[in-house]
């Protein structure tokens, strides 16, 4: 009875303060929930005020042992528990001294992982994968374009609506993570694909949604995967592509083109600039790929052999051994 009621006091009160999506919110209750369905096979009267350190070192075993999630699934659902008793403390639910995520050691960050992204030729040839004959390949190259030169999420580009686009100066404004709002500036060649779309789907109200489905709905995230690996087949693109991986391709893009860490977090609509410093770890592991590839030992060894034998005039002749 404990649980349920802690828990939708912390999804109510605590999530929805702080502007969480209805999207997050659903996944931190899916992550407490399952972290007290492990509790009620081995604690079944277990209640939040009495658990302990040992207790959540345990479950992230199990994680780890018993579920296999790596260390990134398990990082965050143990943020979502120290959310989940930070709350119960701000409620005033349970002691501080009953927090016991309080003294548990931080946990190892995972390693970053390089995953595929497109190059500046392969998004062209992505971005001609639709039939510029039909609304619906206007409308699916728009956000592919969108997508590939903004940086903006799925969920972002789905959540566009008609006053959101503003041709005349060049902006889309979108709603990011925790209802923050910002703009992302058009290139050319997308500022003409989205005015394509406008001109063969009509005039519609300003409240709409821009990007529609064939039976006037809004399209949304899920569509918008599935378009993208569509397109991907057809352009003969043989990687792991998501609309994040286009994402992770902008920003890469835009590290390699020397724009600031500061612009790009304000480009991606990050809240701290810890996030936006994957994509600068991502392009040092392409430099150390790129220097591993390099013959070290070979260039070393031309250089010795280009060195004088003799003796240089300030050099001082080494001292005789003594026996």
């Amino acid at each position: 009875m404990k649980w349920t009621l802690f828990i939708s006091m912390f999804l109510e009160k605590f999530c929805s303060a702080r502007g969480l999506s209805a999207r997050t919110i659903v996944t931190y209750g899916e992550a407490i929930h399952e972290f007290e369905s492990y509790l009620k096979k081995l604690k079944p009267d277990s209640s939040p005020e009495t658990l302990t350190t040992t207790d959540i070192c345990d479950y992230i075993e199990f994680l780890r042992k018993q579920r296999l999630n790596n260390q990134a699934t398990v990082n965050k659902k143990v943020t979502i528990l120290r959310s989940f008793f930070r709350a119960m403390v701000s409620l005033e639910v349970i002691h501080p001294n009953q927090d016991p995520c309080v003294r548990l050691p931080q946990l190892r960050k995972p390693q970053e992982k390089v995953g595929d992204i497109l190059s500046v030729q392969e998004i062209e040839r992505l971005a001609g994968a639709p039939d510029p004959s039909t609304v619906l390949g206007l409308r699916d190259r728009a956000i592919i374009l969108l997508l590939c030169t903004t940086g903006v999420r799925a969920s972002e580009c789905a959540g566009v609506r008609e006053c959101d686009v503003d041709l005349q100066n060049r902006m889309v404004r979108v709603l990011g993570k925790g209802n923050r709002e910002r703009v992302v500036m058009l290139n050319d060649v997308t500022m003409q694909a989205l005015a394509n779309y406008i001109k063969f789907r009509g005039v519609q109200s300003k409240g709409e949604s821009f990007f529609k489905v064939r039976t006037g709905k809004a399209i949304n995230r899920k569509r918008i995967f599935e378009r993208i690996k569509f397109y991907l087949r057809r352009a003969r693109i043989f990687k792991k592509i998501s609309p994040h991986r286009l994402r992770h391709s902008f920003a890469t893009k835009m590290i390699k083109d020397g724009v600031g860490l500061a612009t790009l977090k304000e480009l991606l609509g990050h809240r701290n600039l810890q996030s936006t410093m994957r994509y600068v770890q991502i392009c040092g592991e392409e430099l150390r790929a790129a220097i591993a590839k390099l013959k070290i030992d070979d260039t070393f060894e031309k250089i010795v052999s280009m060195l004088p034998v003799d003796k240089l005039r300030y050099q001082r002749p080494l001292r005789a051994e003594t026996s």
